[in-house]
């Protein structure tokens, strides 16, 4: 049962989180990934639940998939435990985090065009982290020429 832990659950999950915490940063690419790590835990536990009725072929499906669902709720809380003890975040936490950005930009001459608020010589973009997904940003400015 412990092995069928292991290569069903603990290794593959374990496995995932890591390569998200070798980046060097966590940023919204990262985040969508670790929910997205989070979505696939619950088809590693039908996993292996599925396993462990094999092993235990007298026991009832349900039987094996709530004594499953009880041990992986009683991990979960002792880990969400030690986080809290050690103060740091949980992942719903860092879900609802979101990051604002403003850029000024100021130029010597005035700005006659641009892809934000523009008042004289002046352009201000803001947007929010999940603006950055895909191509990004990009922020366009053109200045009157001297």
């Amino acid at each position: 049962m412990r092995r069928a832990y292991r290569e069903r659950l603990a290794e593959p999950f374990a496995r995932e989180v890591a390569e998200l915490v070798e980046r060097l940063f966590y940023g919204p690419r990262e985040r969508r990934e670790l929910e997205q790590v989070y979505d696939r835990l619950d088809a590693k536990q039908e996993a292996l639940s599925a396993r462990l009725s094999v092993l235990a072929p007298d026991l009832p499906a349900e039987a094996v998939d709530a004594a499953v669902e009880a041990a992986f709720n009683e991990t979960g809380e002792k880990l969400l435990a030690e986080l809290d003890a050690a103060g740091l975040p949980r992942a719903t936490a860092l879900r609802q985090l979101r990051v604002h950005f403003r850029a000024t930009l100021v130029m010597p001459v005035p700005i006659l065009r641009a892809n934000a608020c523009v008042s004289g010589d002046t352009a201000v973009w803001e947007f929010d982290d999940d603006d950055l997904f895909g191509r990004g940003f990009e922020m366009t400015a053109l200045a009157a020429p001297r």
